[in-house]
């Protein structure tokens, strides 16, 4: 009998067990993706503790690479390509293919427009999110020509809207 109730718990992945997943996720990820994802995997498996992080792309590459995190959501841009070098590889599932927006203030130049090139907008002002040594410039628009000209930084996303909705720049928006 307890062999199998040990299938059984096997077959339904154990949640009747519980357990604890560290879970880091990048900035834009976390009002919506996991909000959403941990409101229903609480009301599926309320026995599975789940703690979050939030951080950059290559920061969580290294939590994960160190075993301070078991999962990790990730940012990438096409080409997909492995987040990092080293051996072994990380599994990598996508989840999502999004594009890449550009908020722009509601009378501005761009305002109305359904797309626009690099080049229009290498001129303009940015609101960027802060940044380390080994990491990406979020809010600019990746390849621009030129150096961007960063007015303002902010890492709290409603900031960073709020600034543009203020007309002190604009910034991309996943």
């Amino acid at each position: 009998m307890d062999a199998l109730d040990e299938a059984g718990r096997e077959l339904r992945g154990a949640e009747a067990e519980g357990g604890r997943v560290r879970l880091g996720f990048f900035p834009a990820a976390g009002a919506v993706i996991v909000a959403r994802a941990l409101a229903t995997l609480h009301r599926e498996h309320p026995n599975i503790q789940v703690t979050t992080r939030e951080a950059t792309t290559p920061a969580l590459v290294r939590a994960l690479r160190t075993g301070t995190l078991e999962i990790a959501l990730l940012s990438s841009r096409p080409p997909h390509r492995s987040p990092d070098t080293d051996d072994p590889p990380l599994h990598v599932e996508p989840l999502l293919e999004t594009c890449l927006a550009l908020a722009v203030p509601v009378g501005g130049r761009f305002a109305e427009r359904e797309g626009v090139t690099a080049e229009e907008i290498a001129g303009e002002s940015w609101i960027a999110g802060p940044t380390g040594a080994d990491e990406p410039q979020l809010g600019i628009w990746p390849g621009l020509p030129g150096r961007p000209r960063i007015r303002h930084t902010a890492r709290d996303w409603s900031t960073k809207l709020h600034l543009v909705a203020a007309g002190a720049g604009i910034t991309t928006v996943p």
